[in-house]
């Protein structure tokens, strides 16, 4: 159940938006349109807040025409933010509903000493990157824009749960400047169900608020019980749901929430 204003709800978005920054983007009014030649859903998607400056319809036909100009499927990201009458509308004209995802948040405690299995640096090392491309399937042009994206982050640290030399988990913290976005949240898969998890996303939480983050932002899919168990069991509450809208096209798809 979403808990969220409006506002705090379009803070939230256009927070996501900052710290996952795509490699080209445009506006239409208000919204923004973004590239990143297919990596991500979140970072290939128009982010429809606020007035586009003209009728929906027309606006709707502006994003469909850059993305298939780059070559790419026409997405919208959707959340209660959007205009009310948004959702309806891509769906009369045949949208399709993708990847619906929950938008999860928690206020920070005082940080506390973190586990000493926790080591986090200010750039993105060659291995934690080859972890976490092996651990998510991606091929190796996936994984050179997944390099490509985590450096273009202003600010963020990258962190591991180490013990000798095994990487046993990574993930990104994202701040901006108060607030910490938590992104590629992975344990290694025969570990997991161990207690890393929990163990790690506390000293994730202690570093954001050690860097002066008041509260974190992550998100899940909705169809990932397992992650939304640890979420919750680890204080993390529903702050807001939103899902795409995908234009039919044989272009190239995105992925992820």
């Amino acid at each position: 159940m979403e808990t969220a204003s409006i506002d705090r709800i379009a803070f939230c978005e256009h927070l996501a938006h900052r710290t996952w920054p795509s490699r080209t983007q445009e506006n239409i009014g208000a919204w923004i349109l973004r590239e990143n030649e297919g990596f991500t859903r979140r970072a290939n998607s128009c982010l429809a807040l606020g007035d586009p400056g003209m009728a929906q319809g027309c606006a709707i036909d502006r994003v469909e025409a850059w993305y298939r100009q780059r070559g790419l499927e026409p997405c919208i990201k959707v959340c209660s933010a959007a205009p009310d009458s948004l959702d309806g509308f891509l769906e009369s004209r045949g949208w399709i509903l993708a990847n619906p995802a929950l938008v999860l948040s928690k206020e920070l405690p005082a940080a506390a000493r973190m586990a000493p299995d926790f080591v986090i640096t200010d750039v993105p090392e060659a291995r934690w990157l080859a972890h976490l491309a092996a651990w998510d399937g991606e091929s190796a042009d996936k994984a050179t824009l997944h390099a490509d994206l985590a450096r273009r982050i202003p600010r963020a640290g990258f962190a591991s749960w180490r013990s000798g030399e095994e990487i046993h988990a990574v993930a990104t913290v994202a701040l901006d400047p108060t607030s910490a976005h938590l992104y590629d949240l992975v344990v290694r898969e025969d570990l997991r169900g161990r207690g890393i998890g929990g163990g790690f996303l506390e000293s994730l939480l202690s570093w954001a608020k050690d860097q002066g983050a008041d509260r974190a932002y992550l998100q899940v899919l909705e169809s990932n019980e397992r992650a939304r168990r640890l979420y919750a069991k680890m204080g993390f509450a529903e702050h807001h749901r939103y899902h795409y809208r995908v234009g039919q096209t044989t272009a190239r798809v995105s992925c992820g929430c």
